[in-house]
């Protein structure tokens, strides 16, 4: 018997190496989940483990990840033992750990999820988050400055990266990432009239206060659910603040509100939205506005 569990070992661990679904051991583990669902069957693999955590977190957590009970802990674990290769499971514990303040269990579950998916900027995101509220400003800061290799155009990376370089006082960097963020979020520092002897000429432009322009638009685009934001099951209201032309255009777009992971899918959608012109004494006027977008953790 002890050679068996010996051989049962090695197995394990060349399983693990060589990238095997299911951990071959996992008949011989005490499972740790004993939590039941009605109507619902018994999970049995690493999926099916997971499909159930991301049940209990719907079902007892807001249908976010911002507070997983005990059951969906349970669950991800399960997931995990029987598939340590579980990105997604891995992921979303992780998440947890880190609501729950567990910053070395959540750092350590991030660096599966990099070892498995090295390539995902969103994930070196959410570590760099673990990173800042350790006050371990230069590992958040190469964790950031790594989105940005992957994703050239992810505003909210430079606005996070600003915010560390300004916690590291170097402010010039700082203004540079605070640049490009007003860049890829179309922020523009003023709003200029017209020009008298253009074609479009009406005089000064106005711009008015819209409130929430939802309701006013031709074609509100609907912004993408990111892969990351997915498998953490980030959810929630985005508002996004913007400027709306004379001719109902999108001129600036910047997330005043919402999860890190959804916003710059929000600003992007609200860029390529189309509203009706506002008219105000028979003359066209910008508006400023805020757009609501709620993504549903799917």
């Amino acid at each position: 018997m002890k050679n068996f569990f010996n051989f049962a070992i090695c197995l394990s661990v060349l399983c693990f190496g060589f990238g095997c679904k299911e951990n071959p051991l996992s008949k011989f583990m005490q499972p740790k989940y004993n939590c039941t669902m009605v109507n619902e069957p018994e999970p049995k693999t690493s999926e099916e483990f997971f499909a159930r955590a991301q049940k209990h977190i719907e079902m007892n957590s807001g249908g976010g990840a911002t507070s997983l009970d005990d059951c969906a802990f349970a669950a991800l674990d399960e997931a995990i033992q029987l598939d340590p290769k579980n990105a997604d499971a891995l992921r979303v514990r992780g998440f947890g750990y880190r609501q729950r303040k567990q910053y070395d269990l959540a750092l350590a579950d991030y660096g599966k999820v990099i070892e498995i998916t090295p390539n995902e900027s969103g994930i070196y995101f959410l570590r760099s988050i673990v990173f800042i509220e350790q006050k371990n400003y230069d590992k958040a800061l190469a964790d950031l400055s790594e989105v940005l290799r992957l994703n050239p155009d992810d505003n909210a990376a430079y606005e996070k990266r600003a915010e560390v370089y300004r916690k590291l006082g170097k402010n010039d960097l700082a203004e540079a990432d605070d640049k490009e963020y007003r860049k890829l979020s179309g922020i523009t520092e003023t709003v200029k009239p017209t020009p008298i002897g253009t074609s479009n000429y009406s005089g000064s432009v106005k711009t008015i206060s819209g409130g929430v322009l939802n309701g006013k638009a031709i074609n509100l685009v609907k912004p993408e659910y990111p892969t990351a934001a997915k498998a953490v099951r980030a959810g929630g209201a985005v508002n996004v603040q913007v400027i709306v032309d004379e001719n109902g255009n999108v001129i600036s777009a910047s997330a005043v509100s919402g999860h890190a992971l959804l916003k710059s899918s929000a600003v992007k959608a609200a860029k390529e939205s189309k509203f009706s012109p506002t008219m105000l004494s028979g003359q066209k006027v910008r508006v400023s506005g805020i757009i609501v977008y709620n993504f549903t953790a799917e």
